[in-house]
């Protein structure tokens, strides 16, 4: 199925190159990393459990800082060989400063649930919640977009 003009245009401003035909077949485990973490986040929620995004901001520090997030790597290294797909492209930079503002904002979740400040803590994973829905719905990234506002990257 062909990508929507709206889909291409939300994953080239998470800095994909969206033109080469095998890119359809790809897409929808792009939404497989923000997946993981949105069951993450609710998991780390309901049992407000620091630990979780202790972890969670582990998990996101590699996607800010290597090639591949967490759940590309799980994908490459594991369900692509099952779902007989072609492996996922590094992630662009906006999509890492995605990652990075994902690493901020779970470690930020997790000293507020450390240090007792709950209601922040919920504040601000409910919050945590609704911005990776569209992300998952529409591959619509709000940190990528704000990366692209102030660095104007574009795909090569």
């Amino acid at each position: 199925m062909p990508l929507s003009y709206q889909a291409k245009k939300n994953l080239e401003v998470q800095g994909f190159k969206c033109d080469a035909p095998q890119f359809e077949a790809i897409e929808p485990w792009l939404r497989f990393n923000p997946m993981i973490c949105f069951f993450i986040v609710a998991f780390g929620l309901y049992f407000a459990s620091a630990m979780t995004f202790f972890v969670l901001t582990i998990f996101a520090s590699i996607g800010a800082f290597f090639s591949h997030a967490t759940g590309d790597i799980i994908y490459n290294y594991g369900l692509r060989f099952l779902t007989k797909t072609l492996p996922l492209p590094p992630n662009p930079p906006p999509r890492r400063f995605a990652c990075f503002v994902g690493m901020v904002w779970s470690g930020a979740i997790a000293f507020a649930f450390t240090y007792e400040y709950v209601l922040i803590a919920y504040g601000l994973g409910i919050i945590f919640l609704m911005v990776i829905i569209p992300m998952i719905a529409w591959h619509y990234c709000i940190a990528s977009l704000i990366y692209q506002k102030i660095i104007g990257y574009r795909p090569l």
